[in-house]
């Protein structure tokens, strides 16, 4: 929200803001990841699993080079980007998710 905010408000100086919003890409993370704990009756304990196998590595099986990454994110700013950028592995799909469903499917919520 914050790149959004400062996308519009510099605008008109012609400062041109780019918010990335990137999925899967391999980094060497998941060797030092330590499954997290949430406390008991957390507000995000429906997504504790999710997110531990998404850091725990999984996402990594899938996820494309930095190289690549760099390569769509350079792409973009060379096409004259403004907004938010999706890059990453999927990224396509997850943006039509946020895009498409309703932020109760997106949240968990209800």
């Amino acid at each position: 929200m914050a790149g959004e905010t400062w996308r519009r408000e510099l605008q008109p100086f012609g400062v041109r803001v780019i918010t990335l919003s990137t999925s899967a890409v391999k980094s060497n993370a998941p060797k030092n990841f330590r499954p997290m704990t949430l406390p008991e009756n957390s507000l995000y304990d429906g997504l504790q699993s999710f997110l531990n196998r998404g850091a725990g590595g999984e996402m990594q099986k899938k996820a494309i080079t930095p190289r690549q990454y760099a390569a769509q994110v350079f792409r973009a700013v060379e096409q004259g980007a403004s907004g938010v950028v999706w890059a990453g592995t999927d990224s396509f799909s997850i943006k039509m998710a946020y895009t498409l469903l309703p932020t109760s499917v997106l949240v968990g919520e209800g």
